[in-house]
């Protein structure tokens, strides 16, 4: 069995290309643009090959042929395995690649090439969950990231790719944590530089800015780790901020002094405590000279 993809529709018959760049003409049977079809290997005749495509192309399809080979969309997708798509504007999947070894052992199992996009990220986190990369104590941890030159498209795309993902892991026994991000190409040029994702670097800052000394955050170290290990420190470290945050906002604890009714501070209680000896001594000396004045009156009216 091989895999075509309908281009283009004339009557009874429509324009298909297949998986080695073929492009021929087969029977309608109320096919649609975009659509792939699955046909046996000896139903393949007069095909033609890449080197006369130019040709056929133009006659067949249209300018709109070339197009299909245009990746428009990069999408990445991050667990433990990192596996990244390229995508056309038929929102067909053109390559798959692994971005790490786990993502190699994902993908070899999988054959992805002319699928949606989301059919594509559905059946591969179908894979990763077969694999045992989700379950434990831990969240089944999910990192999406989406490109495109149009910045509206990425997150249309972005929105669907993290519900797909949600419809898979909604029925499993262990808590599911998805994040995603959309970004330009800029971006994925730089997390290319770095052996890595987009979804993996962004959560990597976010770690970074998670703490109080971003320079302790060895990025390379911390690329090669799961994305659950990462969501979880980030969560960890903000809690830690939140908890110190709290504390500062708290209302000091205060007490009053009893002789003097006012209300003091507790890093001033020492210094109540020693004020307090104080003010017995200045009661007991204003004693004594009371009596001393009270002696001198009694002594002079003698």
């Amino acid at each position: 069995m091989k895999a075509v993809i309908v281009m283009k529709i004339n009557d009874k018959q429509v324009a298909v290309l297949n998986e080695d760049g073929g492009v021929m003409r087969i029977k309608n049977k109320n096919y649609k643009i975009g659509q792939v079809i699955e046909m046996h290997t000896d139903t393949f005749n007069a095909r033609i090959k890449m080197g006369a495509v130019a040709t056929v192309a133009a006659l067949l399809l249209g300018v709109g042929s070339w197009s299909f080979f245009a990746p428009v969309t990069y999408v990445s997708l991050d667990v433990n395995p990192s596996i990244e798509y390229s995508v056309n504007r038929y929102n067909l999947v053109l390559s798959v690649n692994a971005v790490n070894g786990d993502g190699e052992e994902i993908i070899d199992t999988l054959h992805l090439k002319y699928h949606t996009v989301e059919d594509a990220v559905k059946q591969t986190v179908q894979e990763i969950s077969a694999q045992g990369y989700f379950g434990g104590s831990d969240p089944a941890s999910v990192m999406l990231a989406v490109a495109s030159d149009d910045p509206s498209a990425a997150q249309d795309v972005l929105v669907e790719l993290q519900q797909e993902v949600e419809s898979q892991l909604e029925d499993s026994d262990y808590e599911t944590e998805i994040d995603g991000v959309a970004v330009g190409q800029q971006r994925v040029e730089e997390a290319k530089a770095m052996g890595t994702t987009p979804g993996k670097l962004n959560l990597i800052e976010k770690l970074q800015e998670s703490t109080d000394d971003p320079a302790s955050v060895d990025a390379q170290e911390w690329l090669n780790k799961p994305v659950k290990e990462i969501m979880k420190a980030i969560k960890d470290n903000r809690t830690k901020r939140d908890d110190a945050t709290e504390t500062d906002d708290e209302e000091p604890i205060v007490s009053t002094d009893q002789n003097t009714n006012t209300v003091v501070l507790p890093s001033s209680q020492e210094q109540l405590t020693d004020n307090s000896g104080g003010n017995d001594n200045a009661n007991g000396n204003a004693k004594k000279n009371a009596d001393k004045t009270k002696g001198n009156t009694d002594h002079t009216k003698k």
